[in-house]
Formats: C-alpha cells, structure tokens, sequence
C-alpha cells in the first residue's frame, strides 16, 4: 500500500512540472531579443525546445497565426528567428545600418522548414575588435551588439571587457602599489594589446571609477550571452605579468619578453614551473571566479607575436598553464589563437587535446590546419581575419570564405574542426561579409551568388536585379577571392603620410588593386541607377556610399601614381594637373562622408567623451581615441611603425589632418621644381599636435548624399 501511495505521488509531481513546463516560454531571452528587433512580432512568436541530435537545429513554422520557432538552443532559436526575418519578412540587422520597419501580418511559413549547422562552434571577435571597434562602448551598445551576435547564431564569444578590475585586485595582494598597478592597466583603447601581452600601461592611467564600470559591465554582457546562449571566452592566467614583478620577487624565474612594434616593452613572462605562477593562478582566478561566477572558456597566448623564449620549457609551461586552469574551472578549455606560428607543436602536444581549442584566425589567405594537420589534431576553429585596425576598404575573399570551411569538414583534418568564426580587428565595416560568412554555417553546401542574391533582398527588403548585378560585381572586384596573401584591405592613400613613393598606408599594409577599378564604378552605377525606391533606406544609402569612397580613394591612387610621375619627369604642368585632382578627389571624400553618421570623426570622439565621467577621464578618453586612428603610439617615438595602422577615412579626419599634410607636402614639392630645397616635414609633431587637441567635430550628417555620389559618378566620366 506504501509503495503504491509513493509512485502515485511521483506520478503527480511529474505531471504538475509538465504542467508547469507548458506554461512556462522557454528561452525568455530570445523572446525578449525579438521584442528588441521587431517590436510588431510581439505575442505572434512561440519559442519551444527541441531534442539536440549533436547538431544546432531549428525548426519554422505558422500556426494558428502564430510563428513556432523549435530550437535545440537558445543561439539556435535567435538564428531561427533571424532566418524568418530575412527570408520570409525580407529586413535585416547590420552594424551601421538596419533594414527593419513594422509589417501589419506576420509572413506566413505554411510548410515546416527544418535547418540544422554542422558546426558546434560559431565564434566571433578578436582582442583587436574589442579596441578598434568597441573601446568606447557602453550598455546600449554591447546590447545591440549581442542582439547582432545573437542574431547571427553565434554561441562563442571572447569577452574581455572587466579584465582590469581582476589584475588590480590580484596585484594588491602580491604587494603592489596604486599607482604601480596603474602602470600596468592600459587606457580604454589599449587593452588588446595589454591582454596579448604586448605593451602595458600605454594610454592610462585609467581611475578606479572607469575600471569598476568596466566590470559592471561585463557582469551585465555575460548575464545577457547566458540568455542568448552565447558562451564567454574570459581572460586566463598564462604568465603575463607587470615587468615590475621581478623587482617584487627578485628570486622568481621571470623573462623579460623585449619590445614589440612601436618600440613598446611587452610584459614579462613568469615561468609557469615557478611556485609564484601557483599563487599568482590562484589569486587570478578567485576573482574571475567572485566577479564573474564559473566559465568554461579562457584564452592567453604566450609569445604572441613575439617575445623571448630563452630559458623557457614550451612544453611543461603550456602543461601547466592548462593544469591550473583546469585546478581553478574544472573542465574548463585553453582557447589558442592560431596566428603568425603560433600555436606551436612543443606547446599543443602537451596538452589535454580535448580540453584545447585552436582558433585559426586567417583562414581567407592560408591553410594552416591543413599544414599542420588540424593543428596536430587539436579541435580548432575555421576563422577569418578580413579587416586589420578597421581600416576603412571593402575587402574580403568572400567565395574563399563561404566554402572553404565545407571543404575543410570534408577533408581528414575536419574530424578536429569544430566551428567557424568572424575575427575581424574591426566589425563596423562590410557588413556582407559578416552577415554572409556567418549565415552560410547553416544548411548544406552554400552557394555564394544564392547567397548574394538573399542578402540582396534582406539588405534593402526588396528584389531588385540592378542591385544584384551590383552585388555580383562587388563579388569579382573588392571581394573576389585572389589567391594573393594580403593582409586586410587596399589601403587609401588620403590617410598616407606623404612621400614620394609610398607602398603603403601602414606597415603591413598594401595600396594593390587586385581588381578591375572599372568594375567597381561600374557597380556604383548600378547602385545609382536602382537608387529610386530605396533613396530613404539607411541600408542602401550606407551601401551606396561606401561604394562610392571605395572609388573615390581608388581614384586618389590614380591621381598620386600620375603626379609623382611628372614630379619625377620635372613635367610641371602635367604634375600640377594631377595634384590638384588629388586635392580635389580627397575633398570630395570628406564632403561625401559628410552626409552618413556612419563616416564621421564626430561620432567616434564623442562616444570616447562620453565614455568618461569627469573632465580629466574625458580627456584620457579622447586623446586615447585620437591616439589610436592617428600615431597609435608612443608619443615618444618619431619612428614608430604603428603610425596609421588604425587610419580612417572619416569627415573631419579628412579635412583637418590629411588634407594639411598633402598640402604641405605638394608645397614642398612645388619649391623643389622651383630650385629650392626646403626643410623636412615633421609629420609626426603635425599628427601628435592634431591628437592633443579637444575641438569639436559634428556628429549629425550634413548634404544630400545622392547629389555627392552623381557627382562621383560624372567624375568619373569625365577622368
């Protein structure tokens, strides 16, 4: 009788939590996330839980007048729900422009689409992201950005933010002072760097205040990704230390790790063998742990780019690396940027492979899990790096990076291959690349001119044939996907120190065409001669001109090669024709970018102005801002390579720096035709004065954008 009055009990536990479970919506923050994007669709969206199967999957269909969206996850229902918003709604969500208005009847899906990824991992960003985009952002931005991530599919995201706050706290314990830790701490545009271990205090010093608010906001990011079903990749602790540590322990094995670019001193290197890294560890992660609750993920790179490996046990430091890691966050994995030699195979074969994830970041250019067969048959990532220091350039090898993870899955390494990633230095740029390269994750082998031709109808919300043509062009020209190794996009010569012979902008940088420029006007042509019905959609207008500078700084190349020719032929009528054509292309980019919020110098600085809270945290900001896209740093190094590694081609930037130095430069050339030899220009102190300044710059857009870019058009025509 007992026994009988037990399983009767259970019986009707188990039906009021079934009952319970019915009522309750699963995955609230999607839901939320859909309120966010498309208010309209509020009460027409039922969310549901399906059965994982080993693979993302999501399931759409209409009924009763209601939307049912079935996902295996929470990064697989905001997938879903962006699918249904592209394909059936025809809007979109972009950085810097958005395709979204309210629809009176939801779209209806009569028979149920079912699209699943054979991807574990969808990743996004790169330390460098967090700057040369996000150095500024606060919560209203990293919400739409998350929302953006979300919407995306991605389910693994590196989020540094709040990093800061773990370093002061850990070093106040091993003996350090206020003022040495700020030392340490880099300004808000810096911290990628520190991180990386590449240089360390450059920037700051940063207050207490602005590091508290760091951590406030990642506590606020990281409770929002766990609605979104997005995983955090947190900082871990793998031997990066203040060179100031060995005056604090004379005694412990720490290698100074020399300069990296610029002439900036990386951080030191404890040895992971040395009982200090153990207490350092510890402390380290009991933080992370107090601040930000548990984590599956950690990335930390030794020898990024660099650094001194002399009297340094690869192998048993990358051991033990991990061994404390997984001492502090029991299964926890070592997330490794595969990048320029690194990981390398002493460090890889020591570790627990299952609990390794490698992110091959330049996936678009080399095959280097190919090369290193899968990283030494460790799980890894297939990633792309399109953009370096966001400069401004449509780029990107867009059929490269549609199929070559669906080639790599094929092939023997993809048994290791685990997802796909975005990594790009900087993200409010192409955005069809982003959009493309992580949406082909689902479904089967994608096609790249289907592709296009959705993301044509998404992008501007209807189908238009002139727009695709444009859309294919773009395919052949400033997307094609050449075979040449190139680091990021062809540089302007607008945002060029002056010289008489220049083979790039910055100093990986490259100003090759690898393209037809013909092609590309022709593409302009095509967005102009569609331009009727869409000349209100931001979409189109961000499009249109991008396009539109994209040829304008092709042309600059033009006029640059053509005056340096006669400069050199003493042919002066001909050299003041061409530089007076550059002088007017380049003015004619600042009044263009005039008219789009996207391309203002305004936009950025007062987002660093209001990063801060007081007067003194705005100027460190600004300067921080006007640093970064100018010099980079230090101040104190004329010779720096860094110099316009971040440049912009921005309204304001255009007008107020790089046209004074042309100017100053084509007089200087003007004096020599006349026989005389004046003194050298002093670049650099043009460029730190322009950084040290406070003036304001206009942050609403000004001019009617479609008259500026006829006016390309007609140029063009006519040159």
């Amino acid at each position: 009788m007992k026994h009988s009055l037990n399983k009767l009990a259970i019986s009707f536990l188990l039906f009021f939590l079934l009952c319970q479970n019915l009522h309750a919506q699963p995955f609230p923050g999607v839901q939320a996330l859909t309120v966010r994007i498309a208010p309209w669709t509020k009460n027409k969206i039922v969310f549901r839980p399906m059965p994982s199967t080993g693979k993302d999957r999501f399931e759409l269909q209409t009924q009763k007048n209601q939307l049912h969206i079935s996902a295996t996850s929470a990064s697989a229902a905001a997938m879903g729900f962006n699918y249904y918003l592209n394909h059936y709604c025809h809007q979109s969500v972009g950085h810097g422009a958005n395709n979204l208005s309210p629809l009176a009847v939801m779209p209806v899906v009569k028979d149920k689409l079912s699209v699943e990824t054979p991807f574990q991992f969808r990743y996004a960003l790169n330390y460098c992201t967090y700057n040369y985009s996000m150095s500024f952002y606060q919560w209203k931005d990293w919400e739409k950005e998350l929302d953006w991530m979300a919407l995306h599919g991605v389910n693994l995201m590196l989020a540094i933010n709040g990093t800061e706050i773990i370093w002061q706290k850990t070093l106040q314990q091993f003996g350090f002072t206020d003022e040495e830790i700020k030392a340490f701490i880099p300004g808000p545009a810096y911290t990628a760097w520190w991180l990386m271990g590449n240089l360390q205090g450059w920037g700051g010093p940063v207050t207490d205040d602005m590091i508290t608010r760091q951590m406030q906001l990642q506590k606020q990011m990281l409770a929002r990704m766990k609605e979104l079903g997005i995983e955090p990749v947190l900082q871990g602790f793998y031997g990066m230390v203040p060179t100031a540590l060995q005056q604090k322990f004379p005694s412990a094995k720490i290698i100074d790790q020399g300069k990296w670019a610029g002439g900036f001193q990386r951080p030191a290197f404890l040895s992971p063998q040395d009982s200090l890294f153990a207490k350092m560890a510890g402390v380290y992660y009991q933080h992370i742990k107090n601040m930000y609750g548990d984590c599956r993920f950690f990335g930390g790179d030794p020898f990024h780019e660099g650094g001194s490996r002399a009297g340094v046990d690869v192998a048993a430091s990358a051991k033990n690396i991990q061994w404390h890691m997984q001492k502090h966050f029991a299964n926890s994995t070592w997330v490794l940027q595969g990048w320029g030699g690194n990981p390398r195979k002493e460090l890889l074969d020591s570790l627990r492979k299952e609990k390794t994830l490698v992110i091959d970041l330049f996936g678009e250019n080399q095959n280097n899990w190919e090369k290193t067969n899968a990283f030494y048959q460790t799980p890894w990532i297939w990633s792309s790096v399109n953009n370096f220091g966001e400069k401004p350039g449509l780029y990107g090898k867009l059929q490269r990076i549609v199929e070559e993870p669906f080639r790599a899955l094929q092939t023997p390494q993809g048994q290791y291959m685990k997802g796909i990633g975005i990594i790009p230095e900087g993200i409010l740029n192409n955005p069809l690349l982003y959009d493309i390269s992580l949406n082909s994750a689902w479904g089967t082998q994608p096609n790249t001119d289907s592709l296009l031709h959705d993301y044509c109808h998404y992008r501007y919300g209807k189908n238009n044939p002139a727009l695709y043509e444009a859309l294919l062009l773009l395919k052949q020209t400033v997307y094609t996907s050449h075979s040449a190794y190139q680091e990021g996009c062809t540089e302007s010569l607008f945002a060029a120190r002056p010289a008489k012979e220049i083979k790039s902008v910055s100093s990986w940088g490259t100003r090759k065409l690898f393209y037809d420029p013909r092609l590309l006007e022709e593409a302009l042509s095509s967005f102009i001669q569609a331009s009727v019905p869409f000349v209100k959609s931001e979409t189109f207008q961000y499009d249109i001109t991008d396009i539109a500078r994209q040829v304008l700084a092709n042309r600059g190349q033009m006029a640059y090669d053509s005056a340096m020719k006669y400069f050199k032929l003493k042919a002066v009528d001909q050299y003041s024709q061409y530089k007076n054509k550059f002088l007017h292309l380049l003015q004619m980019q600042e009044q263009l970018l005039a008219t789009n919020k996207n391309f203002l110098l305004g936009t950025w600085l007062t987002q660093a102005k209001a990063f801060g809270k007081t007067a003194s945290e705005k100027q460190l900001c600004e300067k921080n801002a006007r640093t970064q896209i100018t010099t980079w740093g230090p101040d104190d190094n004329p010779a720096t390579n860094l110099h316009e590694y971040a440049h912009k081609e921005w309204s304001g930037l255009l007008n107020d720096l790089y046209l004074p130095r042309w100017k100053i430069f084509f007089e200087q050339l003007d004096a020599e035709l006349n026989g005389k030899q004046p003194a050298a220009i002093d670049f650099f102190e043009m460029e730190l004065s322009w950084a040290k300044k406070q003036n304001l710059y206009p942050t609403s857009p000004k001019g009617n954008y479609m008259e500026l870019i006829k006016n390309v058009k007609a140029y063009c025509a006519e040159n």
